[in-house]
């Protein structure tokens, strides 16, 4: 395992980088071309990282010198990919400088080029997995770090309700210390106002169960909007919000800061499902560290 701090943090970035890159490759044309200089820069962190690690010495190499330089250090490394990674490095050189677009089919190759590289090269430099990365160490707040880790242990272990309650809880916890509802929105325009509603000012043999059914859904219908304008003035994926949404629980937090949580709807939990709740709240809280 690795035993740097230091090492980990690089790791858990380039993992973070690759991670950005797969989700530009996925991208209609031509804005999935922006992914080949994300892959490629993924992949010279990752070399000179290894460079670094390995104690190499001497100055830093051109991209494709790195598989030469590794491969005569005091312990030797013979990283594969070269080959392929040349070709990602010459489709880098033409867009960025020639400004020639990749093709879809290009893309596609090099998400995959580039991701059997990270996954054949970390286990041998690093004695580590590329997917068990965590990208974890990236957060700074201590709190939603210790829900994370908490998830990332309950993935691990199979147990996929626990961690949806951690990343439910994690969430909460990073929208509450940046304070978001108070800073972004001083008054919370979207709020509703019991002194006006129509509901509240109907007489008591006018208040019948539809018309209860109506005010419960106006009041879901607003607490979902105020959802939608926090996570949108964050500059967070919507998207990806209510994918999270759907698969984890409803978190409430108690005045003495304990949390209870409810499932919206009593489904299974993939593991994948998961492991795409954690990503996304991770980089929900690398973009809210801005």
């Amino acid at each position: 395992m690795l035993d740097s701090k230091d090492v980990r943090r690089r790791l858990a970035f380039i993992r973070h980088l690759h991670r950005v890159a797969v989700q530009q490759s996925e991208q209609p044309e031509p804005l999935g071309a922006a992914s080949v200089l994300t892959f490629h820069d993924a992949a010279e962190v990752f070399l000179h990282l290894a460079f670094e690690h390995l104690d190499v010495g001497g100055a830093r190499p051109q991209f494709m010198e790195y598989w030469d330089r590794i491969a005569t250090a005091k312990n030797p490394v013979q990283l594969s990919g070269k080959v392929s990674m040349g070709r990602l490095n010459q489709a880098r050189v033409s867009l960025k400088h020639s400004g020639l677009l990749p093709s879809p089919a290009d893309v596609e190759g090099f998400r995959a080029t580039v991701t059997g590289f990270f996954e054949d090269n970390t286990p041998t430099v690093f004695d580590v997995a590329f997917d068990r990365i965590s990208m974890v160490d990236l957060v700074m707040s201590a709190g939603v770090r210790d829900c994370l880790e908490l998830a990332e242990a309950a993935i691990a272990s199979g147990d996929t309700i626990g961690a949806s309650r951690q990343l439910a809880i994690a969430f909460d916890k990073l929208l509450h210390e940046y304070d978001v509802m108070r800073d972004l929105i001083k008054h919370r325009p979207y709020a509703p106002n019991p002194s006006t509603s129509r509901f509240v000012t109907q007489s008591d043999d006018r208040r019948t169960r539809e018309g209860e059914e109506e005010r419960r859904w106006a009041a879901d219908a607003v607490e979902s909007l105020a959802s939608a304008v926090r996570v949108l003035a964050l500059g967070l994926d919507y998207r990806r919000f209510r994918r999270f949404r759907a698969t984890t629980p409803q978190v409430d937090r108690r005045i003495n800061g304990e949390y209870v949580t409810s499932y919206r709807a009593s489904r299974l939990l993939a593991k994948e499902d998961c492991e795409k709740a954690l990503a996304f709240v991770v980089d929900c809280a690398l973009r809210v560290q801005q």
